[in-house]
């Protein structure tokens, strides 16, 4: 027996074994057919037609109602067929008719669904039935051939409004429309060429070098000007010239006597002069505003500044990349004959210093930030690193921390820096390839098989699956699993089988604690130091705990095969 509704859409052996909807030879409606990813019994938000397909609003639009069906794809065992329309937001609205859910409105679980649009057995039936003849329509044939056929040129055409003082005009293939055509416009239309047309305008002739009869007056007082910034004449030649506030925007004027000073000039003709007249050494002493210094060396024994306000060094450049930094150089020899650098030299850095109070002096520098040659300087190379420098706390003496070279990113001084700390831990580290650690057998003592108890003792431990707390309670259920080891619980199976304390006497095992610390701020009331608790916290070193493992799991193995090979009576063949 056939089903009520006739759900043709999907035409899959499980659709129809879980269902136990027929499917019949009627093809898909249209072809229409949408993914939807949304959940729940009320409307659902389609998702975009599939591939070869057309989207419900295409086919059948907003309010219309049509017959639909819904099969779960990741959840197959959900399906729901019924008649809808789509809402104004373009949610299927659903008014069920056979589903999964003993005919209430299925409540669709996450993942993807397909919607399609489905033919009605009533309305396929009709169909079937329905077996009359069509009209004879061949009167309404003949009359129609003796008609025009249809213009889109025709169709555009008769869309223009007419109207005095306007012209069609085609703006395409079968686009027309009305532009206006004053009379002026049409006494131009019948000029026979260009000259005709200048006596209509009124414009007299030239005659290629630009000698026009009368004068050239602008249309407005003061509102043209003569040429342009790119469009320049190439002379003015001017029995008089009269102007009642003249400007030069640039390039120069010859004959030209020098401006006095008393009339706002420099008197002079030199830079050089001009310095002079107006009583200017090779600098300026200024009170206020910026000196500049367009050329030539400075040279300072000592160069001090004191601001009253913010201090700041301000860079302008028009430039891109170096143009817009501030260059130090470096040359042995003198300002007159320099020499090149040689390796070592330090090519300049930023020194910083404060006062101290023992001498009442300020210190050299406690921390410096500095460029260095790291060989000869020639035309062959100019090989350079750049050093980062501290003083720790109690010492007077500044050491370099970290080094920045050709090679990499390195501490100045071998395994003497950790990479953050106990409380200070970098939140992820992306890297090429995995961390080398030192395995040099010169570098290492008291070598030997790891003890059985120690063995044992990690076969009592659990690899488990578990998430951050701190991951958690930023992003709720959205935090992600992980898959490892829990610290005290290597710590608890160790000392369980080696006795109390044993597990932190292994290098796998590690517990760090820190003292409370207030926070700190500067005389601005910026933190430098945010303040934090007294705590501690557990840690492993998975390399070692991965070899561990693989020793348990060596000792295991070893132990099934020697099973193995004594039920099988000590090798050969069995049977």
């Amino acid at each position: 027996m056939k089903a009520d509704y006739l759900w043709g859409a999907f035409a899959s052996p499980f659709f129809v074994r879980e269902t136990g909807v027929a499917i019949t030879d009627w093809e898909m409606a249209d072809l229409v057919r949408e993914v939807c990813y949304d959940v729940g019994t009320g409307p659902l938000a389609l998702g975009g037609a599939m591939a070869g397909y057309r989207a419900f609003a295409d086919a059948v639009g907003t309010g219309g109602r049509f017959p639909y069906v819904i099969v779960g794809v990741t959840d197959a065992s959900q399906w729901e067929a019924g008649s809808g329309m789509l809402d104004g937001e373009g949610r299927l609205v659903r008014t069920v008719g056979a589903s999964s859910a003993g005919g209430a409105a299925v409540d669709f679980a996450a993942g993807e669904k397909r919607v399609a649009l489905a033919l009605h057995a009533a309305w396929a039936r009709a169909v079937e039935a329905h077996d009359h003849a069509p009209p004879d329509l061949s009167a309404i044939e003949a009359a129609l051939a003796g008609k025009q056929a249809a213009s889109a040129v025709l169709d555009a055409l008769a869309g223009v409004d007419a109207g005095a003082d306007r012209l069609a005009c085609f703006t395409g293939p079968d686009s027309v429309e009305a532009v206006a055509c004053t009379a002026f416009a049409r006494s131009l239309l019948d000029d026979a060429d260009a000259a005709a047309a200048r006596v209509t305008l009124g414009v007299q002739d030239a005659d290629g070098g630009w000698t026009v009869g009368g004068d050239m007056l602008p249309d407005e007082d003061g509102a043209r000007a003569l040429g342009g910034p790119s469009r320049r004449w190439s002379a003015l030649h001017a029995a008089s010239i009269v102007s009642d506030d003249a400007r030069i925007g640039g390039g120069r004027i010859s004959g030209i006597d020098d401006l006095a000073v008393a009339d706002g000039g420099t008197g002079a003709s030199t830079a050089a002069q001009a310095r002079a007249n107006l009583g200017l050494g090779s600098m300026a002493t200024q009170d206020a505003g910026a000196v500049a210094i367009g050329g030539g060396s400075a040279v300072f024994d000592s160069f001090g500044v004191v601001t009253t306000g913010d201090p700041y060094f301000h860079r302008h450049s028009a430039t891109a990349g170096s143009g817009a930094g501030v260059l130090m150089r470096r040359a042995r020899g003198t300002s007159g004959a320099p020499a090149h650098v040689n390796a070592s030299d330090v090519l300049g850095g930023i020194y910083l210093g404060g006062y101290q109070s023992v001498t009442n002096g300020f210190t050299g520098g406690a921390a410096a930030i500095y460029a260095y040659a790291t060989e000869d300087y020639s035309s062959g190379g100019f090989g350079t690193e750049i050093a980062l420098a501290t003083t720790a706390m109690g010492v007077t003496n500044r050491s370099v921390r970290v080094r920045v070279g050709d090679d990499g990113f390195r501490p100045a001084a071998n395994n003497s820096y950790t990479l953050g700390s106990a409380t200070n831990r970098w939140s992820v580290v992306y890297a090429g390839t995995g961390a080398i650690n030192t395995s040099d057998a010169r570098e290492k003592q008291d070598a030997q098989d790891i003890p059985d108890a120690l063995i044992d003792a990690w076969g009592d431990v659990a690899w488990r699956r578990f998430r951050f707390a701190d991951a958690f309670a930023q992003k709720g259920e959205d935090a992600r699993w992980h898959v490892g080891l829990i610290a005290q619980q290597v710590r608890d199976a160790i000392d369980a089988r080696m006795g109390e304390g044993e597990a932190v006497r292994l290098g796998l095992v590690c517990f760090d604690s820190w003292e409370a610390e207030a926070e700190e701020r500067d005389e601005e009331g910026n933190i430098l130091r945010p303040g934090r608790d007294a705590g501690d916290r557990w840690g492993l070193r998975y390399e070692e705990c991965l070899a561990l493992e693989a020793a348990w799991q060596r000792r295991r193995i070893a132990g099934i095969e020697a099973a193995l090979a004594q039920l099988s009576g000590g090798g050969g063949d069995g049977g």
